[in-house]
């Protein structure tokens, strides 16, 4: 069986075995003529196979010069090995009967070198913890919006990050060897989430201005108070005013200035019904007054907030603060207190300018709920031409 493992790891190694030493000449041979003797010729260093053969002659007693496995060895010592062993080698070569000592004077295959490293890879995510997936594997979530991976192999990667309500990013990255490195993510929230939270913020806002209820009161009101508006020289012209809401969305307003007075009617479609003025003002300021009650009307909180009720509405990516329509051919984007108080709109119609309206110093309306006290519109970036300021609370409409 010996002889049989011999022969089949000789054939595995590939090893064309040569005599271990010279065989003695052949018996009966003549006498020769005596010569010089020849120069002794450096032997090769020993293979796999015939180190095995070498090893095996000392137990069948093959060759007489290898007695012992000490013969073995100072043969080894002699002419060396042309390999280098692993472990398997060094396995087989005990098997077959090989001591410590010949072990011993065989090289080893030097161990590989250890594996380049990355420096370690810190991921950052806001505005929430985040998966990460760094090539192919899956290294948990942040903590605190951190997280450190260590053990990557240095070159080009990709970084993946997935968070519940947010848009997954990826993003390549090249690792040093021994550098650290960090990547910072800010999440974007899906297109749905985003619906989703902006329809309840414009319950919120509702709710903080008192509710349906209080939406319903202020339908059928009447309040006074200041306009301040720009003329065509730019300078500033102060009127006071008095106004009258009736249900159906219908506004009645009266200014008085030093040069006289002026009233205007709006319907419910938005449509001037009446507009007059007396005094120095008559003839001159009519489309002021009609532009005044129009402005007053259509940009009230409540017409705003009933807009917004019947559009696809979204928070604003980065600023949940921001409430945007999407779809249609106008839009309207709302900005709201920490208190979910209107304090801005920019609507941009669908022909003309962007609008910006400036909401402001709410007023309590009767204990129910609050109302702006201060309404200025103007144009984008520029400063506000209609300054609406009330002076007390709007109250119910006098019967």
């Amino acid at each position: 069986m010996k002889q049989l493992l011999l022969v089949a790891t000789v054939l595995c190694l590939a090893t064309c075995l040569g005599p271990v030493e010279a065989k003695a000449q052949a018996r009966g041979a003549q006498p020769q003529t005596q010569r010089q003797p020849a120069v002794s010729q450096p032997q090769a260093p020993l293979t796999v196979g015939q180190l095995i053969q070498a090893i095996d002659c000392v137990a069948t007693s093959c060759l007489p010069s290898l007695t012992s496995l000490a013969d073995v060895e100072q043969m080894v010592d002699k002419r060396g090995v042309s390999f280098q062993a692993d472990e398997t080698t060094i396995r087989i070569l005990k098997e077959f009967g090989a001591t410590d000592g010949i072990v011993g004077l065989i090289p080893r295959i030097p161990p590989p070198p250890p594996p380049k490293v990355a420096g370690q890879l810190t991921v950052f995510c806001a505005p929430r913890d985040c998966a990460v997936i760094v090539g192919d594997k899956y290294f948990g979530l942040t903590e605190q919006g951190r997280k450190v991976v260590t053990g990557l192999a240095p070159g080009e990667t990709r970084i993946q990050v997935i968070s519940d309500g947010y848009d997954n990013e990826t993003r390549p990255v090249r690792l040093e060897e021994n550098k650290p490195g960090e990547e910072k993510f800010s999440l974007q929230i899906t297109k749905s989430a985003r619906q989703q939270i902006g329809k309840e913020a414009l319950l919120d806002v509702v709710s903080a201005l008192g509710g349906i209820n209080v939406m319903a009161y202020l339908a059928d009101v009447e309040g006074s108070g200041m306009l301040q508006w720009t003329d065509n020289n730019g300078a500033k012209q102060q009127w006071s005013m008095n106004f009258v809401r009736r249900a159906g969305n219908e506004v009645a307003m009266s200014f008085k200035g030093s040069d006289g007075e002026c009233s205007a009617s709006i319907s419910s479609t938005g449509q001037a019904s009446r507009k007059e003025c007396k005094g120095k003002l008559k003839n001159v300021a009519e489309s002021v007054a009609e532009q005044a009650a129009v402005l007053f009307q259509s940009y009230q909180v409540s017409a705003v907030l009933q807009a917004l009720m019947g559009r696809s509405l979204a928070v604003s990516q980065g600023d949940k603060g921001r409430l945007e329509t999407s779809g249609g051919n106008d839009s309207y984007v709302l900005t709201v207190s920490k208190e979910n108080f209107p304090t801005e709109l920019v609507y941009a119609p669908p022909n003309g300018m962007p609008v910006k309206v400036e909401y402001a110093n709410y007023l309590n309306v009767n204990n129910l709920g609050r109302y702006p006290g201060r309404m200025a519109l103007g144009q984008v970036g520029k400063e506000p031409g209609w300054v609406f300021t009330l002076s007390n609370s709007p109250t119910r409409r006098a019967r």
